[in-house]
């Protein structure tokens, strides 16, 4: 820890020291002893701690804005920096967006009548879901009432 909080930075070992020790004292409290938890979240802290795009999480720990109980239970995406934060978050989005997939492009017409409500404003697309040789099969959509059905 001492080593992480020393990068790129010239304050005195006598205030860095306390500092490192506390926060493994704080860990390994935590966690309940030397185990995969504590083992796994010094690893965490260590890498954030030492991160040069992240040079935020190192000044607030040494000037003791973020409190070393407060540190020691946050999240590798809390200790992140705020523009990782950002990518992370807009490659949540991308992929959120990419696995929706693509919807069945639907048209505006008024071809088809309404069974329920006997309107003609409705929305069709076409799929392919028996054999080749079979014909497309119709999907409508009332706009309407919302009323739904399939022909072929």
């Amino acid at each position: 820890m001492y080593s992480a909080l020393a990068l790129k930075n010239d304050i005195d070992g006598n205030i860095l020291m306390p500092l490192a020790l506390e926060i493994e004292k704080t860990v390994f409290e935590n966690a309940g002893g030397i185990n995969d938890e504590y083992k796994k979240h010094i690893a965490t802290l260590n890498f954030n701690l030492r991160d040069l795009k992240n040079p935020e999480l190192n000044e607030r720990v040494i000037s003791k804005s973020l409190p070393i109980s407060k540190l020691c239970v946050m999240s590798s995406t809390e200790l992140a920096s705020e523009t990782k934060k950002k990518q992370l978050e807009d490659m949540k989005k991308e992929s959120l967006f990419k696995s929706q997939g693509a919807s069945a492009a639907a048209a505006e017409t008024d071809a088809f009548r309404c069974g329920k409500c006997k309107q003609r404003k409705t929305t069709y697309y076409q799929k392919q879901i028996r054999s080749a040789d079979e014909p497309m099969t119709t999907f409508v959509t009332c706009v309407n009432c919302d009323h739904r059905w399939k022909f072929s």
